[in-house]
């Protein structure tokens, strides 16, 4: 039987892409429905866009039901959506679109967004700012175990007069970008505590990764937490496979993004993450995967 959305919290089924790095949506438009797949994307409000690196797609607007499964079988429309039908697409430079998929299932705060103000969320908490669709958290700090990196927050600051500055979290992204200057602080330091204990790998000039086994190599690595306003941190999970550090330079994407920093996927391993649109806060959670999966 299909249930129409409401103010009741439904939650819904996500699968990782392919490589890990982002969470897909079995959606389905029309009537009858016609199954699609999607990138759960909050760094996007329509649902279908241009993006960060000249990524872009160009079509025309329609209006029809959207259907999603819940993760208890049940089936719940969208009457009457509005969403983005794509006709030309230009791929950006950090290769987005994602190969395989139909478009992008967009909860960002904007007016055609999908993502409702949820209630019951837990978890450390931080303030949430909108801007232009996006959603913006303060980062102040960063460390690695114990120590706090030299880094002056002002760096991650917005600026009013500077588009591509701040802070924001996506769940469409892969990487963690950060201003060219905290990229390098700590880029630095991660070096400084691996050098002459593995060689670098110098394939990859945007970041660093190492030879080695990471289940072998990197154990008893110090871990990288973000420190956001009122006491909010999120931990990175160590690499899994690829021995790479999943933070770039926002400058990866021209010299008009050094100042740029997002929260990415990889980032958010591990946590869930709630948005509270009424009150403008954000939620953090570490959650224990295994036990989920039992």
């Amino acid at each position: 039987m299909l249930k129409q959305v409401s103010s009741i919290d439904y939650i819904f089924n996500l699968v990782p892409s392919s490589r890990n790095v982002v969470f897909l949506m079995n959606i389905s438009i029309g009537e009858p429905p016609v199954p699609q797949l999607a990138v759960m994307d909050t760094g996007s409000s329509l649902t279908c866009l241009e993006y960060v690196g000249s990524g872009s797609s160009e079509g025309i607007y329609a209006r029809e039901q959207l259907t999603l499964e819940t993760t208890d079988d049940g089936i719940v429309g969208v009457p009457s959506l509005i969403f983005g039908c794509g006709r030309k697409f230009s791929v950006s430079s950090n290769g987005y679109p994602y190969q395989g998929i139909n478009g992008v299932f967009g909860p960002g705060s904007g007016s055609f967004s999908l993502l409702p103000s949820f209630t019951n969320m837990q978890g450390d908490t931080t303030t949430l700012n909108v801007i232009n669709g996006l959603y913006y958290v303060n980062l102040e700090a960063i460390s690695i175990g114990e120590k706090k990196l030299d880094i002056d927050p002002n760096v991650f600051e917005r600026s009013i007069t500077n588009n591509n500055s701040g802070v924001i979290i996506d769940s469409g992204a892969d990487h963690t970008w950060l201003t060219k200057y905290g990229f390098e602080v700590l880029s630095f330091e991660v070096e400084n505590l691996l050098e002459g204990v593995l060689a670098q790998d110098k394939h990859n000039p945007y970041t660093l990764c190492y030879i080695g086994v990471v289940s072998r190599d990197l154990r008893g690595f110090l871990v990288v937490t973000f420190h956001f306003a009122e006491g909010a941190v999120l931990c990175l999970a160590r690499p899994q496979n690829e021995f790479c550090m999943a933070v770039l330079p926002g400058s990866y994407f021209g010299d008009d993004y050094q100042s740029f920093s997002s929260i990415g996927m990889l980032a958010q391993q591990y946590y869930k993450v709630g948005y509270d649109l009424n009150g403008m806060r954000l939620y953090f959670q570490r959650i224990d995967c295994q036990l989920l999966d039992g």
